[in-house]
């Protein structure tokens, strides 16, 4: 099921009127019902809000959750997310380590100039 699907069913299951879930995300009626026709998108804040007030966690919402769920044993969201995370994350380790050669120098740079202080210093006394 979609995203949108997802979300009326859940709604439903729970007793929550569509009405009320608008009102609490501070939209329309209208376009809470567009959202769960996929009509119209949903933003990733109002996927949060609507997770927080029908008490069910965002994996839930997402297409084919149980598939995926049944597939893993576990509630994550995808492969391919996965692996898109682990990527990214690589990515931000190198940069972190880059930036961390980038500091060193900088302290080295800061110990030399420190050391020809001391020494000028010393001459000077």
């Amino acid at each position: 099921m979609s995203i949108g699907a997802n979300i009326r069913q859940i709604r439903q299951d729970k007793n929550i009127k569509q009405e009320n879930l608008a009102n609490h995300l501070k939209i329309a009626q209208g376009t809470l019902s567009k959202i769960e026709n996929d009509s119209l998108e949903i933003s990733v804040n109002d996927l949060i809000k609507i997770c927080t007030y029908i008490d069910t966690p965002i994996s839930r919402l997402l297409p084919n959750w149980d598939q995926i769920n049944a597939k893993t044993n576990c509630d994550i969201l995808s492969e391919d997310f996965t692996l898109k995370r682990i990527k990214d994350l690589e990515e931000w380790v190198n940069d972190l380590k880059i930036r961390n050669l980038e500091l060193q120098e900088k302290v080295r740079r800061r110990d030399e100039k420190i050391e020809r202080l001391k020494i000028e210093l010393a001459n000077h006394i």
